[in-house]
């Protein structure tokens, strides 16, 4: 009852959303061991919610609630090891980790593991095993596997080039508002790869990407400002563009 009251306190469902209280819920059932208040709580302490954010503690908690076979937690050390959060960087551990989550489905980890034999990062390099996994992310609707699929499409990398099929899972992942999907399907448009080319399309992608802080995408709308490609040319816009 206790862990479900936490819950409803942290999504506000049915009462009023208060991360303090659901945090103190969290901590009571962590403390005796309750797997998934554990998880939680490293979430709330990762986002810095009803508790100063503190990756050194998320960290502690994740790996506690891993321990006890929570998927997502396992996925969670997996990110911390390879980005160096709240511990030094380990990317064998972090391999290790994603493996782990991924072969129990888990589609965030299907995607990173994904990325590690894609960059033969900690493990040989391997674009058939990589587009293996980013697909099974992708199915799941995650739109970073979605977007990373389009791109082994693309180039024709672990399966056979076909721009129609990149175009496709670039398109699932930008409506998901992912950034690098929208810049990749705004490039799809500009080429003309996999569909008619169409500028306006492109700067309308390249635009929603660009406001998300996507470098790549912020220099493409200079460009076209620059060139009046799809808009009319306009050089201070370019110019804004470009100094971002």
């Amino acid at each position: 009852a206790q862990y479900s009251l936490g819950v409803l306190n942290y999504h506000g469902q049915g009462v009023e959303q208060n991360y303090q209280e659901a945090f103190n819920r969290y901590k009571l059932l962590a403390l005796q061991g309750h797997a998934k208040a554990r998880y939680n709580l490293g979430l709330m302490y990762y986002h810095g919610q009803g508790v100063q954010q503190n990756y050194k503690e998320a960290f502690k908690w994740f790996k506690l609630s891993s321990e006890q076979g929570v998927v997502a937690a396992q996925y969670n050390l997996g990110y911390f090891y390879d980005q160096g959060k709240g511990i030094s960087q380990d990317c064998m551990k972090a391999f290790n980790l994603y493996e782990l989550s991924a072969k129990q489905g888990n589609a965030l980890a299907q995607s990173n593991l994904g990325l590690l034999y894609n960059l033969g990062k900690v493990v040989s390099k391997n674009h058939k095993e990589a587009a293996r996994l980013y697909r099974l992310s992708a199915e799941q609707g995650n739109k970073e596997g979605q977007s990373n699929l389009g791109t082994m499409y693309e180039k024709g990398q672990g399966v056979s080039q076909d721009y129609l099929e990149a175009f496709k899972w670039y398109k699932l992942s930008a409506d998901q508002s992912y950034k690098d999907g929208q810049f990749n399907l705004g490039l799809m448009y500009y080429d003309g790869k996999g569909i008619q080319k169409n500028y306006n399309e492109a700067f309308n992608w390249f635009k929603l990407s660009a406001q998300q802080g996507s470098m790549e995408a912020q220099s493409n709308l200079g460009i076209m400002y620059k060139n009046g490609e799809g808009i009319p040319q306009e050089f201070n816009k370019a110019k804004k563009w470009f100094k971002l």
